[in-house]
């Protein structure tokens, strides 16, 4: 239909019917995700190789904002045993939420490490490791914390309150904890806590 409209006035008008029917299929498609959630398939998965891939796609975006993305990563981690598609899925949302809580510019910093806190460990008592996202962002306000997992919560004017309940559900799935830590006008820290893959770790780390 757009192709066959001669105005540029009249294709406008078009343009926003598939915005918008993109983004209702978007909606729709988390709101399938959330109500039927598919079995995880897991395979030994290399969470750098996971989270550079999401980078890669979310970069043209946070140039665009004057957002920098510094990477500290252990090259020395394990492979997990996970889901990759899954969580492509948890990152690909957290990164998301960071740039866009830096409308000014600022920094995101994802580091990843072996755990020494006091975290449970994963399925069999095995080691855990750690991907920490931090921003420079507004922050989030305590009354908005309390809420941040629960289904159609948003503040976004076209979020679903869907992408952190399904980024939160995800990481329970694989064993792993989830864990957010925010101030207004401080930024937010998102730390993901996984359970390596059992076949390739070394035994329990002490701390």
């Amino acid at each position: 239909l757009r192709e066959e409209l001669a105005t540029d006035e009249a294709r406008e008008y078009t343009d926003v019917i598939i915005r918008e029917a993109d983004r209702l299929n978007v909606l729709t498609e988390e709101m399938l995700d959330f109500a039927r959630p598919h079995p995880l398939t897991r395979t030994q998965v290399n969470v750098h190789e996971v989270l550079d891939s999401v980078i890669a796609l979310e970069r043209p975006a946070c140039i665009v904002r004057g957002v920098q993305i510094q990477q500290h990563y252990d090259p020395s981690l394990p492979d997990l045993w996970a889901d990759r598609n899954h969580l492509t899925q948890t990152f690909l949302n957290l990164i998301r939420n960071a740039w866009e809580a830096m409308p000014h510019g600022g920094c995101l910093t994802l580091t990843t490490r072996r755990s020494s806190e006091p975290i449970r460990l994963g399925p069999g008592g095995g080691p855990m490791l750690v991907v920490e996202l931090a921003d420079e962002g507004v922050g989030i306000p305590p009354e908005v914390h309390r809420k941040l997992f629960t289904p159609f919560f948003t503040t976004k004017a076209k979020g679903s309150g869907l992408g952190l309940a399904i980024a939160h559900r995800i990481i329970e799935e694989h064993g792993g904890r989830f864990i957010i830590k925010s101030l207004p006008g401080q930024g937010t820290t998102v730390r993901i806590y996984l359970p390596v893959n059992p076949g390739t770790s070394e035994g329990p780390l002490e701390g």
